[in-house]
């Protein structure tokens, strides 16, 4: 699904019971007892690690674990399982979407991918199947999302939402921002701690910080707050106010000019490959500061848009600003440059008194800029 909800159960499900989607995808998978490409090589168990993550490869949680609600922090909702039991999570493998084909070799219970040989040596297979493959385990599994917003902001994350799109690379940009907080914090690497994306059954998006070896090390109880309640501001909140270290590094001249999006210095890693296009750490950013005080003012007065929105508008014909209002004219338009964020009321106040024709989010004035 769309808002990555995931489920083993084999019923049948005509409507997704957490976006209402009818668009209900349905895959065989399996989970191998083993990979073998090298049978002379010596046999090893897994160690619960996987030193190769592919680029198709999705995290999901699965719709049957148990997370409980703790204490919330300022604007933050918590949810943790206490027993590792209660935390299934999967890694799935589509092939991009296009699955893999394995089929039995004769005598023997192994399955192969036929693409994996040589043309001209390719062995006789049957039973063929087109399959996803899927590592389950349990672990320890904490999920965060927004508790309140403003009537200005619309954190929406279903298509009803023109800004949709932007929306989730906002919530999974501020995951991988506090992926690099809880691990500074812990003192732990960042591959100890993987992040997912889903839509929750309140309708909200959820961020979902999974603990990566099986059984867990007891990070994410840790971090909900049950042990001790400040843990949760000084992990999640803390780091991105001024003066603090990763704030800091995020607010360096250096990066703000160089890094329109996302980078290697902020939320990029080897593991996240998949999201490196879509990822913007300002947009992050400002779901910090809405998780710290839901009466944040969500526009571009920060100082880390300032000089961005200001170098895209520059770019176009004509911007205008007034009462850090940005409008541009393209193709005769006057569009009003806006903050995903924004909620439609909100949006329509502003028509009122600047009278613009259409409007146009930065993330899509950013790629206008581009291709003009």
């Amino acid at each position: 699904m769309n808002c990555n909800y995931t489920t083993l159960a084999k019923d049948t499900i005509t409507k997704c019971p957490h976006c209402e989607s009818p668009h209900i995808t349905t895959t065989e998978a399996c989970t191998p007892l083993g990979f073998c490409t090298d049978y002379d090589a010596d046999i090893k168990d897994f160690n619960g690690r996987f030193d190769f993550q592919p680029y198709t490869t999705s995290l999901t949680l699965d719709a049957e674990a148990k997370l409980e609600y703790t204490a919330p922090c300022h604007n933050l909702t918590i949810k943790s399982n206490i027993l590792p039991k209660n935390g299934l999570v999967h890694q799935i493998n589509t092939n991009d979407g296009k699955l893999f084909k394995v089929g039995r070799l004769p005598d023997t219970n192994r399955y192969v991918a036929k693409e994996a040989y040589p043309p001209n040596n390719q062995p006789y297979t049957f039973d063929e199947k087109q399959i996803a493959l899927i590592a389950s385990k349990t672990t320890g599994v904490l999920a965060l999302s927004i508790n309140k917003q403003t009537p200005q902001t619309d954190l929406n994350p279903l298509p009803s939402n023109q800004n949709h799109e932007e929306i989730k690379a906002a919530f999974i940009s501020w995951g991988y921002l506090l992926q690099r907080a809880i691990c500074s914090y812990l003192d732990i690497e960042t591959s100890e701690i993987e992040v997912g994306y889903q839509i929750n059954k309140n309708k909200q998006s959820e961020i979902f910080l999974v603990e990566r070896l099986e059984n867990g090390a007891g990070y994410c109880n840790y971090l909900s707050g049950r042990i001790f309640e400040d843990v949760p501001y000084n992990a999640f909140i803390k780091p991105f106010q001024e003066n603090q270290p990763i704030y800091e590094s995020l607010m360096q001249q250096e990066h703000q000019t160089q890094c329109s999006s996302s980078c290697y210095d902020c939320t990029r890693d080897f593991y996240n490959q998949q999201h490196h296009s879509t990822m913007h750490w300002r947009l992050g950013l400002d779901l910090a500061k809405i998780a710290h005080d839901p009466n944040q003012p969500i526009d571009f007065t920060a100082p880390y848009w300032h000089s961005h929105i200001q170098t895209i508008t520059n770019r176009l014909k004509n911007p205008t600003k007034t009462n850090n209002t940005y409008i541009i004219t393209h193709n005769n338009q006057k569009i009003l440059i806006t903050h995903p964020f924004w909620s439609t009321e909100y949006i329509q106040t502003l028509q009122t008194t600047h009278h613009f024709d259409k409007t146009l989010n930065i993330i899509k004035a950013e790629k206008l800029t581009k291709e003009i």
